[in-house]
């Protein structure tokens, strides 16, 4: 039983020792009332209008309303603070549910905004709730509020300001059982702002108020309806991808009991000052955060403040805002926030994202149930300014610490619609474009500039790797192994809007494998490190273009020489007949390469070094009977030919038609009506005699009268092809020297 006449010192309250709370209520009461019946204007209906939509405008909010009602009981700067949520289904009619805190109790002025639909009495900027409008939306759910809440801390029961608000009933009992005038005042008057002394306390409730909690509120469900919708909400509230407490600095931990049956789940916040700089929130002793704040200048505040006064944004009261205004970030400590969510304390509606990977806090200009945030309004503007300043700030101080990569990415890459705010506070802070301020750690080259910066474009390679490109070259490659791959796709994105590309384009890419590949050839590489070089390629290129002509081949002589030319737009043939990369020909022919005899010396003259080129015989280019990945490219792609004897002659044909120096007249022949010639230096020498009908098969011309043919028969082909001209070809030794070759 509540001692509802007996005062009690106010250690926690600013009302005088003889006030009685109880008696305040029912006067109150009866005032409100005797106010209604005398109201011939028809204001008290107009309130009872706003009061209906307000609850309206709260819907699904009722839970985060009373928190953040809980929280504000907290002073500033508590960090022990406690909130209770308990449901219980098994009592009353449809089940209670149960909203305590542990902060101060209710106060005169707190009891008067929560009986009328007035403004909060706290100072503006303060807290987050507004007492009197929020406290509507338990509407939702309950039609008899019950609140109880202790004098002050010494109060070991609620023998402050415990009430509940009326019903018809009440009426009639203050109006001595007159209908007519019971009816009148129902008609005119929400009873949410008629209020009753409770003189009884709920078994619960006491239980609650030894644990330390000093205010009580008591919803009795109105419906099963209603009992679902708290079931419905508590379980969001555990379920949340926002976390609920996060920014609640002055809470502790928050109790949550979904029903009768089950056990209590308890949210718990810690926070520790960070050793470079901001702090660490720690929810449930696993989730961890970096949080960063930062103070908005008054002056600013108020510029933004009187500029949404000024268009009737805002009421002239938001200009006696004379507490701080703290705008704050947060990012994972070593996970990535999946689900950003803008926050004014408690997280705003489902829709109201984070325009970055990480949560917002700021207080925010919202409509009542806080759903929305209008980015365009002055002072949301202001704030989101400020916000962007503050990631920027952060990132920097991480950057100069060599912390935490991944938190760098999250604060600056910004959402595409909002990109503009942080692009802006780069060039204010630092003079110079976001592109040039976001900084990544790179392969084995410090951090650097996101304009500056490539990705590399796989992970799969053995010896074309983002580490060995780096070695030997300048390029500022990402360092996967501090940038996760999700933050890499919002770099790019973000470097795409920027003007700046993560992707290193083909040329660049080429050049930089061709100083690897002379890396390679200056030092004693393996045959096999060679072939996983050539194995990497497909994953790095589509298409040969951009290696065309790129030093990247290992030659017979162990040199890297450049790939073979593709013509490119009206080149034309000509230039590619100059020049050709044959794979080097093995004894053993396969579906690709002509077989040769074992001991063939196949290394051109002086005279074709330049036109001529094979690769090195020691290079494999088959695992069994399939072509390795490396010979598949070089070959499709036209970088590299397979070792064909009638390629090979067509090829010299076309040098030799091109060299005067080197053969007159040049031809490429398939005939028969020859004679043979014999002597040294002369073996497979044959002698065309006169007749008729005989062209090249390469240029269709007829040949020189006594022009001497080689039959090329160290090849195992299908057919027998003849080079014609002044100097003949040896078949054992490929290329007679001593016949004039020079």
């Amino acid at each position: 039983m509540l001692d509802t006449n007996s005062p009690v010192a106010p250690v926690d309250s600013h009302e005088p020792d003889d006030f009685v709370p109880a008696e305040f209520i029912r006067a109150r009461a009866e005032k409100v009332i005797a106010g209604v019946l005398g109201d011939e204007v028809g204001f008290a209906r107009a309130v009872k209008a706003m009061v209906a939509h307000t609850i309206k405008e709260y819907r699904g909010r009722f839970l985060h309303e009373l928190i953040q009602n809980g929280y504000d009981a907290h002073l500033p700067g508590t960090r022990d603070g406690k909130v209770a949520i308990i449901f219980d289904e098994t009592e009353g009619a449809h089940g209670v549910l149960y909203v305590a805190n542990g902060g101060r109790p209710l106060s005169q002025s707190n009891f008067e905004r929560m009986a009328t639909l007035g403004e909060s009495d706290k100072p503006i900027g303060e807290g987050i709730g507004n007492k009197g409008v929020g406290f509507k939306s338990v509407f939702q759910i309950c039609d008899v509020p019950e609140i109880y809440s202790a004098r002050d801390s010494r109060d070991p029961m609620f023998n402050g300001f415990s009430f509940r608000l009326g019903t018809r009933a009440d009426l009639l009992e203050m109006l001595d059982d007159d209908d007519i005038r019971a009816d009148q005042v129902e008609k005119n008057l929400s009873l949410s702002m008629l209020t009753v002394p409770l003189s009884t306390v709920p078994r619960r409730a006491q239980a609650l108020r030894e644990q330390g909690y000093v205010t009580v509120l008591r919803l009795p469900c109105s419906s099963p309806r209603a009992a679902q919708e708290v079931e419905e909400r508590i379980g969001r509230l555990l379920n949340s991808p926002a976390p609920i407490m996060l920014f609640l600095d002055r809470l502790s931990s928050m109790t949550i009991q979904s029903s009768n049956q089950s056990d209590c789940e308890v949210l718990v916040r810690n926070e520790i000052p960070a050793e470079f700089f901001g702090k660490r929130v720690i929810l449930n002793d696993s989730i961890r955060f970096h949080v960063f704040s930062l103070m908005v200048p008054q002056e600013r505040l108020l510029a933004a403040l009187q500029e949404s006064v000024d268009e009737g944004a805002l009421d002239a009261r938001w200009l006696e805002w004379d507490a701080s205004a703290e705008v704050s970030v947060a990012v994972g400590d070593g996970w990535e926030v999946s689900a950003p969510h803008a926050f004014t304390y408690l997280p705003m509606g489902d829709n109201t994202a984070a325009p970055f990977s990480g949560h917002i806090n700021a207080p925010f200009v919202t409509d009542f149930a806080r759903l929305g945030l209008d980015p365009e309004q002055p002072v949301n503007k202001l704030l989101l300014e400020f916000a962007a300043e503050l990631c920027i700030r952060s990132a920097e101080q991480l950057i100069a610490a060599d912390l935490d990569a991944n938190s760098v990415v999250d604060l600056t890459t910004w959402a595409v619609n909002s990109l503009s705010f942080v692009d802006e506070a780069s060039k204010r802070l630092n003079d110079r474009p976001l592109a040039d301020v976001i900084r990544v750690p790179c392969v084995g080259s410090g951090w650097a500039a996101l304009s500056s910066v490539h990705r590399w474009p796989t992970d799969s390679g053995n010896v074309i790797t983002a580490e060995s490109v780096a070695g030997v070259t300048a390029a500022h490659l990402v360092d996967p192994s501090r940038v996760s791959e999700t933050r890499l796709g919002r770099l790019a994105e973000t470097g795409k809007h920027l003007g700046s590309s993560l992707e290193p384009a083909p040329e660049v890419l080429a050049e930089w494998v061709e100083r690897l590949a002379a890396d390679l050839g200056s030092n004693a590489t393996t045959m096999t490190k060679w072939r996983l070089f050539y194995d990497d390629l497909p994953d790095l290129f589509a298409s040969g273009d951009p290696l065309s002509g790129r030093n990247l081949l290992l030659s017979a002589d162990g040199a890297v020489v450049s790939c073979d030319h593709r013509p490119k737009g009206n080149e034309g043939p000509r230039r590619h007949g100059i020049r050709a990369v044959f794979f080097s020909p093995k004894s053993t022919g396969t579906d690709d390469d002509d077989a040769v005899d074992g001991d063939l010396d196949f290394l051109p003259p002086k005279s074709l070094e330049d036109r001529l080129v094979f690769l090195h015989p020691e290079l494999e280019w088959y695992v069994g009977p399939q072509r390795t990945r490396g010979r598949a490219f070089l070959q499709d792609r036209g970088l590299a030919r397979q070792f064909r004897t009638a390629g090979l002659l067509l090829h010299l044909g076309q040098v030799m038609a091109r060299s005067a120096s080197i053969c007159r007249p040049p031809c490429i022949y398939g005939s028969s009506s020859s004679k043979r010639t014999t002597g040294p230096g002369a073996a497979g020498r044959f002698e065309l005699g006169p007749h008729s009908g005989a062209k090249c098969a390469a240029c269709g011309f007829p040949p020189a009268l006594g022009s001497r043919l080689a039959v090329v028969s160290g090849f195992r082909s299908s057919h027998v092809d003849y080079v014609c001209g002044a100097k003949a070809f040896s078949p054992r030794c490929m290329w007679s020297h001593n016949d004039g070759w020079e």
